[in-house]
C-alpha cells in the first residue's frame, strides 16, 4: 500500500499557485489545484499506509500562515483510490474524505466541503482538483518574487529618502549583507539538484526571506511610542535579534534575550545557533549597559558571556559588542515595541503572581519570587532557562515549569505546572499586553474537554478506565501541552497521549500513539 502525504495550500487566484519542495524519493511529489478558487493541494509519495494533510493559505504575494495542522489519514474500506480520517485528530475538524482518479490526473475532494481560516472564513474546497504542471507551479513561484522584491525596493527608496545620511550609510552596508544572505544556499547532500540555485524551492525560499526583510525595514519606519525605553525587540533583520524589558521601577535593572542563527556570514568560530539570557546593571558612563547571562541552549557554551550594550540617542537603534563565541560588534534596531510574547521569560516569572508557587513545599512569597527572577535563587528554588520561551524553577522535592505561548495578537498565554512527591498541579494565565496584569484562565475555557474515551483506541477499555483525571505536562522543546490520562480504578493502560498545540490563539487537540516516542526536553 502506497503511504500519501497530502499538504493542501488556497491561494488567492490561479497566479498564486505555489509549490513546495518536491523530492526524488520513490515517487516525484505531485501537485493538483483548481483555476477558479486558487487550491493547492501536494502529494508526496512513500511506503507505508497512511496519509497525512495540512492546510495553509498563501496570499498573491507568497505569504503563507497555516489553516488546518496535520491529519492523519487511511485508506477507506472497500476502496483503494479513497483515504480519510482515521479519527478526530482535531475536534473541530470534521472528517476528511479524497480519493484519487485511477490514472493520478486529477483528486476528488469528497468532505469536509468547507475549511475555516482562524477569523471564521470559510473556504470552499470539495470538488475535482487537477494535476499541476512543474512549469505552472514555477511561474508563481517566479510572479511571487517579483512582488515581494518590488514591495521591498519601494520600502528602501523610502527609508533613503528619510534617513540621515549617516543612518542610511550603516542600513545600506546591513542591505548589502543581507543580500548576500537571501540569495545564499547551502546543499544538504544529494538535495543540491532538488532544492538549490534555479529550483522552485530555492526561489521560495528567497521569496521567504524578502518578505521578512520588507517588515523589518518596514519596522524602521515606525517611530517608538511612549517614553524611549529600551524595551522591545531589536534585530539586524539577517541573524541577530535581542529581546529587551527595562525595569525602571526595580532599580533600574534590564532582563534580556539575546539570540543568534549563524548565517553564512560567520566562519568556523560560530558553528552553532545561541541564545543568552540574563540581567543588565547600568556601566560607569551612565549610558552603556553591562549584560550578564548564560546560555539558555544545551548547545551553546555553558560558561558565562559579559556583554556591553550601547543605546543610541533616541533608542531606535543599539550596538551590542562582546567576546563570545568571537569577538563581535553588530548594530540592531529597533523593530517591535514591548509586548507579553516577545519580552523575556524573567519578565514574565516577575509579573506572574506569587501564588503559582502555592502548590511547591516551602512556597514563596513576592519579594522571594522577585529575587529568583533578578538573580536565578531565591531559598530552596533554583531557576534554569532551557529554551526562549521556557523556565524550569527546581526546589528540594519538585520541580514548577513555566512556559509562554506567544499570542497572535502580541499577547501570551503562560501554563504553569508544578510535580512534586505529593500532587501535581496544572494552570493557565493570560497577559493581553504588556501594560496589563496577568489574569487567570480557566482550564474548561482555555482547553478542550477530555475524558477516557479520548485516550483509548478501544471503547471497551475506556470504559473500564472511566474514573481517572486529566493530567497536563509541559516540554521545553516542544509549544504543546500533553494531556496524559490517570485512572482511579484498576484498568488497562491508556494507548493514547494527546498533545494540546498552541495555535496563536487557543489550543488545538493533536493525537500521538503511545508506543510512538517523541524526544522531549
Amino acid at each position: 500500500m502506497r503511504r500519501l502525504i497530502v499538504s493542501l495550500i488556497l491561494a488567492a487566484g490561479l497566479g498564486s499557485l505555489l509549490g513546495l519542495p518536491s523530492g526524488q524519493g520513490l515517487a516525484p511529489d505531485r501537485y493538483y489545484g483548481a483555476a477558479d478558487n486558487g487550491l493547492l493541494i501536494r502529494i508526496e509519495e512513500d511506503e507505508g499506509r497512511a496519509l497525512y494533510l495540512q492546510a495553509t493559505l498563501v496570499d498573491d504575494h507568497g505569504r503563507s500562515r497555516q489553516l488546518l495542522r496535520p491529519l492523519r489519514l487511511e485508506p477507506a474500506a472497500g476502496d483503494g483510490r479513497a483515504y480519510e480520517e482515521a479519527g478526530p485528530a482535531r475536534k473541530s475538524t470534521a472528517k476528511v474524505r479524497v480519493l484519487f482518479e485511477k490514472d493520478d490526473s486529477a483528486l476528488q475532494w469528497l468532505q469536509p466541503a468547507q475549511l475555516k481560516t482562524a477569523d471564521g472564513a470559510s473556504v470552499k474546497i470539495a470538488g475535482r482538483h487537477s494535476l499541476l504542471s512543474e512549469a505552472s507551479r514555477r511561474a508563481a513561484a517566479e510572479r511571487h518574487f517579483t512582488l515581494a522584491d518590488k514591495g521591498l525596493n519601494e520600502v528602501y527608496r523610502r527609508l533613503r529618502a528619510n534617513m540621515t545620511p549617516g543612518d542610511f550609510a550603516e542600513l545600506r552596508l546591513n542591505q548589502l549583507s543581507w543580500l548576500k544572505y537571501r540569495d545564499h544556499f547551502i546543499a544538504d547532500g544529494d538535495d543540491w539538484d532538488i532544492n538549490g540555485p534555479g529550483s522552485i524551492p530555492f526561489r521560495q525560499a528567497q521569496t521567504a526571506r524578502t518578505l521578512e526583510r520588507t517588515d523589518f525595514l518596514l519596522a524602521l519606519e515606525r517611530p517608538p511610542k511612549g517614553d524611549p525605553l529600551l524595551g522591545g525587540r531589536y534585530s539586524d533583520g539577517i541573524d541577530w535579534e535581542l529581546r529587551l524589558d527595562e525595569i525602571p521601577q526595580d532599580g533600574d535593572r534590564l532582563f534580556f534575550l539575546l539570540q543568534y542563527s549563524p548565517s553564512f556570514r560567520r566562519g568556523p568560530e560560530w558553528p552553532l545557533p545561541a541564545a543568552v539570557s540574563g540581567i543588565g546593571s547600568p556601566g560607569e558612563d551612565g549610558r552603556s549597559w553591562n549584560l550578564a547571562g548564560k546560555p539558555v541552549m544545551k548547545n551553546a557554551e555553558e560558561s558565562e558571556s559579559g556583554l556591553i550594550l550601547a543605546p543610541s540617542a533616541d533608542r531606535r537603534s543599539l550596538t551590542v559588542s562582546g567576546t563570545k563565541p568571537a569577538p563581535f560588534n553588530v548594530k540592531l534596531y529597533r523593530t517591535a515595541e514591548p509586548a507579553p510574547a516577545e519580552t523575556p521569560m524573567r519578565s514574565l516569572l516577575l509579573r506572574l503572581p506569587a501564588e503559582i508557587f502555592d502548590e511547591t513545599t516551602e512556597g514563596l512569597d513576592e519579594a522571594g519570587k522577585a529575587g529568583l527572577a533578578r538573580t536565578g535563587a531565591s531559598g530552596l528554588f533554583r531557576l534554569e532557562e532551557p529554551a526562549a520561551d521556557f523556565l524550569r524553577v527546581w526546589y528540594p522535592e519538585g520541580r514548577v515549569e513555566i512556559r509562554r505561548f506567544p499570542g497572535s495578537d502580541g499577547g501570551a498565554a503562560i501554563a504553569v505546572a508544578t510535580a512534586n512527591l505529593r500532587a501535581r498541579a496544572f494552570g493557565l494565565w493570560r497577559i493581553p499586553a504588556a501594560d496589563e496584569a496577568p489574569q487567570p484562565w480557566p482550564l474548561e475555557r482555555a482547553l478542550p474537554t477530555l475524558g477516557a474515551s479520548d485516550f483509548y483506541e478501544d471503547p471497551s477499555d475506556a470504559s473500564a478506565a472511566s474514573r481517572g483525571l486529566v493530567e497536563y505536562r509541559l516540554f521545553s522543546g516542544l509549544a504543546e501541552v500533553q494531556a496524559v490520562w490517570t485512572g482511579l480504578n484498576e484498568g488497562p493502560e491508556p494507548d493514547i497521549d494527546i498533545d494540546l498545540a498552541w495555535n496563536g490563539v487557543g489550543f488545538d487537540i493533536l493525537r500521538s500513539a503511545r508506543p510512538v516516542q517523541r524526544h522531549r526536553s
